[in-house]
């Protein structure tokens, strides 16, 4: 099952994508616009795929998604 989760920091949202709850690293989408964020969340639900975690970008993007998950998990909406 797919789902995502939508923050917004620095007022950029932030669109992850969760398969079966596990974070799908290195697909990570931003953007300024709360529609488009939306629209995307609906998007990676509907057509996810797991992520390759081994690159570089998604390595950087799992460490960030560990430190903020510890700081503020009040920022998320799950889709």
């Amino acid at each position: 099952m797919n789902t995502t989760k939508i923050s917004k920091v620095d007022g950029e949202f932030r669109v992850r994508l969760f398969i079966d709850n596990v974070y799908q690293s290195g697909v990570d989408y931003f953007t300024n616009d709360k529609t488009d964020a939306e629209n995307t969340a609906t998007l990676m639900r509907r057509d996810g795929v797991e992520s390759d975690k081994s690159t570089d970008f998604a390595i950087d993007e799992q460490a960030d998604f560990e430190a903020s998950s510890c700081v503020d998990r009040e920022n998320f909406r799950f889709g």
